[in-house]
């Protein structure tokens, strides 16, 4: 090749270059430009999501309560809910919306002859009732004590019985291995597991859910408030107390008045009970999963 022929294709490829430095300075220079219209909307739901995420993941964390270091406990299986203490209507009414909740977070349906695993009593005076329980009651709503899993104390248990709140639950929970099969009985509580740093080494079933609700308590509660309320912490092992920041939630029902906190189940925490019951809990990463599950929905 030539000197000219190489001097004439190394100024057609500066040329070509000049022109793509001419485009990328316009755009630069031009923010009405597509380009820069795209880029620009593109870092806005980058930022979006990263504040996003770090809403949910402080809701996640403050509102769900692990069972020790093996994650958080579920249902696995249907949930047949036993409603007593108001009327015939009004129990039916949240024996029915705690269905449709359970259906909508992923739950099989139970049949309609079922052995109730959700019990939910409402009386005037939950301090009473507690002192009234006989032993075979009282083994009935908290467990056995002596169950190596099951990590009880009588102490946890009176303590929890003199506490008064609004809503009190308690959740009896059955050690099972990734495959479902029951820890072994015995001093110490054993499953069998292929536990890593990934995965955990045992998970939690919900075998039994009680909520008491004091009804002295419930003047201004509507019946869908209560109604979402119970099956919020019905659903999921919910830290009673638990400060949700701004995040909606029906949760923070019983911290002011009623007409302030919202009128049902929120988007977050609809889509906080769908998460718990779609992603891995065999994985120690679980509520990252339900952190990125949620912003992804909440996003969409």
């Amino acid at each position: 090749m030539s000197l000219m022929s190489k001097a004439c294709t190394l100024s057609a490829a500066f040329a070509a270059c000049a022109v793509s430095w001419a485009a990328a300075g316009a755009s630069a220079s031009n923010p009405g430009s597509p380009a820069a219209t795209e880029s620009l909307q593109e870092v806005t739901v980058t930022a979006q999501r990263a504040k996003l995420a770090q809403r949910v993941s402080k809701f996640v964390e403050h509102i769900a309560a692990a069972e020790d270091a093996n994650g958080l406990p579920r249902w696995n299986g249907p949930v047949c809910p036993l409603v007593l203490g108001f009327n015939e209507q009004t129990d039916h009414y949240v024996h029915t919306r705690v269905i449709e909740v359970a259906r909508a977070a992923g739950l099989p349906r139970a049949r309609d002859k079922c052995h109730a695993n959700l019990i939910v009593l409402v009386t005037a005076s939950p301090k009473k009732f507690f002192r009234g329980l006989g032993p075979g009651v009282r083994r009935d709503l908290f467990g056995d004590v002596f169950n190596a899993c099951s990590h009880l104390s009588n102490l946890e248990i009176d303590e929890f019985s003199a506490t008064p709140r609004a809503v009190s639950v308690w959740y009896q929970t059955l050690t099972t291995d990734d495959w479902g099969k029951p820890a072994g009985s015995g001093k110490f509580c054993t499953v069998s597991s292929d536990a890593s740093h990934i995965l955990r080494g045992a998970l939690y079933d919900f075998s039994r859910v009680w909520v008491i609700a004091d009804y002295s308590r419930l003047r201004g509660v509507s019946l869908e408030q209560f109604a979402s309320y119970v099956a919020m912490v019905a659903l999921a092992k919910i830290r009673l107390g638990a400060h949700t920041g701004d995040s909606p939630s029906i949760l923070t029902l019983f911290r002011g008045k009623p007409q302030a906190a919202p009128d049902g189940l929120t988007d977050w925490d609809e889509l906080f009970l769908k998460s718990l019951y779609s992603t891995g809990r065999e994985t120690k990463l679980q509520t990252s999963e339900i952190t990125r599950a949620m912003v992804h929905d909440l996003m969409h």
